[in-house]
């Protein structure tokens, strides 16, 4: 008998023909197939998982590549992207990585599959989004130095000036654009004629991203 098959190489189901010493073509009662499955593509990168805070979902990452192209067919990842699912301070957060993938020419797409996430396809273009839950963002650190102040008795609280530059600077770190950062100073049952100590306080919905 013969069991060879020819021009079987692309993925997809396949008859299988048999022939007895006779060389009478015979086939049964039921078709029996070959299936070819799509070779599997791996992908990765380098990323960073861990950041300290800066304001922004961005992830270092670099050396994108893939593996598993058949036959020395061209296939290549184009770019990749990563972001954190938001900016804040985080010990657990999930990171998402965005591949494009363009297949060359003679590399037939519908011969292969990737082996994780999802997979956006648009003929030779693919876009892969892999997620993972290894992502941390700590706090970004800023030092505050407070200036002194003067009040005159007048048996009430000492008013204390608030504003930044005149009342307290960063001298070290930065507090970044945009971010809802106020810092409130305070000295406590400053009313009598004597020295008290000025403390600050850090409010607003983003001081929590701040050490």
């Amino acid at each position: 008998t013969s069991d060879s098959f020819v021009n079987a190489s692309q993925s997809g189901r396949y008859w299988y023909k048999a022939e007895y010493e006779s060389h009478n073509t015979v086939y049964g009662a039921n078709p029996v197939f070959i299936k070819i499955d799509p070779a599997p593509l791996t992908l990765g990168s380098d990323l960073t998982p861990q950041k300290v805070y800066d304001s922004t979902k961005d992830v270092e990452v670099t050396g994108e590549y893939v593996d598993g192209a058949r036959n020395d067919e061209s296939i290549s990842v184009t770019a990749v992207t990563a972001v954190y699912d938001d900016e804040n301070v985080d010990p657990d957060k999930t990171i998402t990585i965005t591949y494009t993938l363009i297949f060359g020419e003679g590399a037939d797409p519908d011969n292969y599959t990737v082996n994780t996430g999802t997979v956006e396809k648009n003929g030779t273009k693919w876009t892969v989004k892999v997620m993972q839950d290894d992502g941390e963002i700590t706090k970004a650190p800023v030092t505050i130095t407070i200036g002194s102040q003067n009040d005159v008795y007048d048996g009430r609280p000492a008013e204390l000036a608030q504003e930044e530059g005149a009342a307290w600077s960063v001298t070290d770190g930065q507090f970044y654009k945009g971010d809802a950062v106020a810092v409130e100073l305070s000295a406590e049952n400053a009313v009598d004629a004597k020295t008290y100590t000025i403390t600050g306080t850090a409010s607003g919905n983003d001081a929590g991203n701040y050490d």
